[in-house]
């Protein structure tokens, strides 16, 4: 889904860059802060959080796996079967 903005909302980004700045005051080459942890959540196989901005805002995301028996008509190819959650 496309966000379109307003054309005073597109002026108003258009003169901050002008002047080098954006609206939350860092300069246009500057880049957001930003932390990423691994091993966050203690029963996923595969866990981080990435926190960022100034209201720390956070993804989490886990991977969980799980080995399972072949099926009866692939008695040669065992099966993977994953879960990818995010919050």
């Amino acid at each position: 889904m496309k966000q379109r903005i307003c054309e005073t909302e597109r002026a108003f980004i258009a003169e901050g860059l002008k002047q080098g700045v954006r609206r939350d005051g860092r300069g246009i080459m500057d880049n957001r802060s930003f932390k990423i942890e691994q091993g966050t959540i203690v029963n996923g196989y595969g866990s981080t959080t990435l926190t960022f901005g100034e209201k720390e805002t956070s993804i989490i995301c886990s991977v969980k796996a799980e080995i399972a028996k072949p099926l009866p008509s692939d008695p040669n190819k065992g099966q993977l079967k994953y879960y990818l959650e995010s919050s």
